[in-house]
């Protein structure tokens, strides 16, 4: 077989890389992008010792081996820091120092495309003749010898963390974790073969030509990339309702954008993540559920509320979970409730809360309980002679007086359209007389005049007694007369 008979084997085999490395981009797996660049990078690699191949002239496969060195440095280090990041099992991100790695294979091309000037990468070039061709044969330089240093090294370091990562692998993790790292071995092979010369022609881009698809395929099996169809993309992708699907060590493998922006402050690691880690407050509920797609439990993640749908995958692979967003139900179920148990004009609990609250009072042993029933007077007038707005104010001025000389455990309430009760629990006589003169005095002062009857009770059974004993007072006290109060709007 010639040379030249190789070079379309190698043209389609960057043509499948690149095609490989652009459908690995997946923004759930933040390592996604090294992919990328390790199949890039052999694309460019194959594409340009193609073109040195086929160039006649010297001066041309200097040029084309340049364009190698634009991917040959980077092939390695990125397969490493993938490796990395995929068998980071606690999703740290990486050190900052390990960033600058990124000098050595920008500092390695650049010598390159200078070496005319140095001589650091290839010290010498020359031409041979095989098999009727004209081969480039180069004589490496110190910079040549680090570069292969740093691939065995990047390459040995991958094989390292994919074989610790193997134990810990099972089911389609471990078959694709074992493809993954025979593709980390043959880079090693191939770099062996080159550096002992085995033979003139570069057998790097042929080893790679096995090693780049070895690797997609690894990626498909692990399900790691958005190498899917099209139609779960348009489905999932746009349903408004929150998808979350674990295996069954409850690690993340999948996840729409609806279930995403319910975090908070979205972690920058997600997929293989543990759900523990990323939603705690999920534990508990996932080893309790039904195993049904009714509504498992309710949850609330940063002030929304939402229905949970737990389902068991088969053959207990993992689980799927549905997040239905309820929180605009939960706040009117909230509006409800407290309009059902509140007065809209001023804001205190009704007559219904209060007949709840005397039913608890009964069963409680807070006793003696204090009562104060309010009528306020010439409220009929007020509407009248200037208006129900008028009539508005005056109540919501006695509402605020009334409220102002209680504790939060003493119940106010407006039980009628002039009415307002209080309930004052562990109240003695001397308390509960010292209350109303607050209150009538609260009331002088805010122009509202006003009824009051006070009574206690020191049992249950005496609580209808005491309460018809302080409305009795009550309208004693409004039979002496009141002056009207002036209203001002």
């Amino acid at each position: 077989m010639t040379v030249t008979l190789l070079v379309p084997f190698l043209i389609l085999s960057a043509s499948l890389h690149l095609a490989l490395g652009f459908l690995s981009l997946n923004r759930r797996f933040p390592y996604s992008r090294y992919a990328f660049m390790v199949l890039s990078s052999i694309a460019v690699y194959q594409l340009g010792y193609s073109l040195e191949i086929l160039s006649p002239e010297l001066q041309e496969k200097l040029f084309w081996s340049k364009v190698q060195y634009i991917g040959i440095p980077l092939i390695l280090l990125s397969l490493s820091f993938f490796v990395t990041g995929f068998s980071n099992i606690d999703r740290k991100p990486f050190p900052v120092y390990a960033k600058i790695l990124w000098i050595i294979p920008v500092s390695v091309t650049l010598l390159r495309w200078t070496d005319e000037w140095h001589g650091l990468v290839y010290s010498s070039v020359r031409l041979i003749e095989w098999q009727g061709h004209d081969l480039l044969d180069i004589e490496p330089g110190p910079v040549y010898w680090f570069q292969i240093c740093m691939h065995y090294f990047n390459s040995l370091f991958s094989s390292f963390l994919m074989f610790r990562f193997l134990k810990k692998s099972t089911g389609d993790l471990l078959k694709g974790s074992i493809l993954l790292t025979a593709m980390t071995l043959l880079p090693f092979l191939g770099l062996f073969a080159y550096v002992f010369r085995i033979g003139p022609v570069d057998p790097s881009p042929f080893t790679l030509a096995l090693a780049g698809p070895l690797f997609a395929r690894a990626l498909f099996q692990l399900r790691l990339f958005s190498i899917s169809p099209v139609a779960r993309d348009t489905v999932l992708e746009t349903l408004e309702t929150g998808v979350l699907v674990l295996d069954k060590k409850h690690k993340i493998t999948d996840f729409n954008r609806a279930w995403e922006s319910m975090l908070p402050s979205a972690p920058k690691y997600l997929l293989g993540s543990s759900i523990d880690l990323v939603m705690p407050e999920l534990s508990g509920l996932l080893s309790n559920h039904d195993n049904s797609n009714k509504p498992a439990s309710t949850i609330k993640i940063s002030g929304r509320h939402f229905d949970l749908a737990v389902n068991t995958l088969p053959n207990g692979t993992g689980k799927t979970i549905a997040f239905y967003e309820t929180t605009q139900r939960k706040e009117l179920e909230k509006r409800l409730r407290y309009l059902s148990f509140h007065d809209a004009l001023t804001g205190l609990y009704n007559r219904a809360f209060f007949n709840e609250e005397l039913d608890r009072a009964r069963k409680s042993r807070s006793f003696p309980v204090g009562f104060l029933v309010i009528d306020l007077n010439g409220l009929k007038s007020v509407n009248d002679s200037k208006g129900h707005a008028a009539g508005d104010i005056l109540i919501q001025k006695a509402a605020e007086a009334i409220r102002a000389p209680l504790r939060s455990h003493e119940l106010v309430a407006r039980t009628g359209g002039d009415e307002f009760q209080v309930m004052i629990p562990n109240c003695t006589e001397s308390a509960l007389a010292a209350i109303q003169e607050r209150i009538c005095t609260d009331l002088c002062s805010s122009a509202v005049s006003a009824s009051c009857g006070a009574a206690i009770a020191v049992s249950e059974d005496e609580i209808p007694d005491a309460l018809a004993l302080a409305d009795a007072r009550m309208y004693e006290d409004k039979n002496r007369g009141r002056e009207i109060p002036e209203v001002r709007l």
